[in-house]
């Protein structure tokens, strides 16, 4: 039904206009000419402007004017309801915040289109009582006749009352409810978000304890690094101290085979001359087995040192490889990563110069120790070939003076050892 501008008609000075069921009261009948007036004024009205009321009110409309009869707004007004408050909302509308869960969207969305169609229904009521047409109560003159239509229209203002103050109560009630259902979901979403915000922190609590299960991988697997390396220092340290036993019992073996020498020579008493021969011979022969075993000790030094040094040069060139490996991966992740991979080469370097030169340190001691050891050994042999021949140009003196007094063939060998 299309709502008009209509003009209001003459009332007297007691003519009232209520709310609800209209009830308009004159002194005299509205003639069939004021009638027809005020249709033509619609007519012309209507012609003049397309009206909006809530007949043909379009829901999904997106800019106002939402609503432009004036009955139409009136109803509105009448029932607390503002016209954009009819208007459908999509439910994009209520997904804005892209914070909020999609059920809580969901929620908010059907929650208002439920409000929205029950306002509109009760706006649809008011507005098709208003469009009623007026009741025209004739007023008596006096007496009986008048008290009577005052006492009905008494009745009527207070049923009238009565009406607007539940419907007013409807409506605080309504919105009442309608706020506690929006602070229900507002209180539901802000559980559900931090339910959301509990599992991320307990995702990043596990991130952290995986982080801190590989930090401690590495840590282990650079105490058996640590272990592997102290191992073979003391595999080397065995190994050099094995070296050393048995140098010093060679020597040992020498000492009781030269005693073994002299035990024999003791025992050829009668030929000193042949058993001074067998014994030149015999420290000539101990001194090229000496230098034999000099060489041999030497060659085994050199294979030894070679060894290592291969050694060395593998495990540099492992180290190298590795160092190539690492730079390799680096550089496919350098654009992620740029600045961790620039402080881990530079760690890295750092790493490889302190290990060169503790290398270099290592090898400078180990040379310097066995050239002290080759110097000692040196020095010993020197020594004992020294002590032999001292000893035994000794022996020949004492011969040849005892040879000179004539005494030779008197005096044992023995004799002659003892005096040593």
């Amino acid at each position: 039904m299309a709502d008009t501008n209509s003009t209001s008609p003459p009332r007297s000075p007691d003519t009232r206009v209520q709310s609800g069921p209209t009830v308009f009261r004159s002194d005299s009948k509205m003639s069939n000419h004021t009638m027809n007036t005020m249709n033509s004024r619609r007519s012309n009205t209507s012609r003049r402007s397309i009206k909006i009321d809530l007949n043909n009110f379009d829901e999904n409309r997106l800019e106002p004017p939402y609503l432009t009869s004036p009955r139409s707004i009136e109803a509105c007004r009448k029932q607390g309801v503002l016209p954009q408050e009819l208007v459908h909302k999509p439910p994009s509308f209520f997904g804005q915040d892209k914070t909020v869960p999609p059920r809580v969207v969901e929620l908010r969305y059907q929650t208002y289109n439920t409000a929205r169609k029950e306002r509109l229904r009760i706006v649809m009521e008011t507005y098709k009582e208003m469009c009623q047409p007026p009741k025209i109560v004739e007023r008596q003159g006096s007496g009986e006749g008048s008290l009577s239509q005052r006492s009905s229209t008494e009745d009527d203002e207070a049923k009238l009352i009565e009406k607007v103050m539940k419907q007013m109560e409807f409506q605080k009630q309504k919105q009442k409810d309608e706020v506690e259902t929006m602070l229900l979901l507002e209180m539901r979403a802000q559980r559900m978000k931090e339910k959301a915000e509990a599992k991320d922190a307990e995702k990043a609590a596990r991130a952290a304890e995986l982080a801190a299960a590989k930090a401690l991988k590495d840590a282990e697997w650079q105490e058996q690094k640590a272990a592997m390396e102290a191992k073979k220092r003391q595999e080397e340290n065995e190994a050099a101290l094995l070296q050393k036993r048995l140098a010093d019992k060679h020597m040992k073996d020498e000492l009781i085979a030269k005693e073994r020498a002299e035990h024999e020579e003791k025992e050829r008493k009668k030929a000193a001359e042949q058993k001074e021969a067998e014994m030149r011979a015999r420290q000539e022969e101990l001194k090229a087995k000496q230098d034999a075993y000099n060489r041999e000790q030497l060659r085994l030094a050199e294979e030894r040192a070679k060894e290592m040094a291969e050694r060395d040069a593998a495990r540099l060139e492992a180290r190298e490889e590795q160092r190539r490996q690492l730079e390799a991966a680096n550089e496919r992740k350098r654009l992620e990563t740029e600045a961790r991979i620039a402080a881990a080469k530079q760690a890295q370097a750092e790493a490889e110069a302190e290990q060169l030169v503790k290398f270099a340190e290592k090898e400078k001691k180990s040379q310097e120790k066995r050239l002290q050891f080759e110097k000692l050994r040196e020095e010993k042999q020197q020594q004992l070939h020294s002590q032999a021949e001292e000893k035994a140009a000794h022996m020949q003196r004492v011969m040849d003076d005892l040879a000179r007094k004539g005494e030779i063939g008197t005096v044992s060998f023995d004799t002659v050892l003892g005096l040593f």
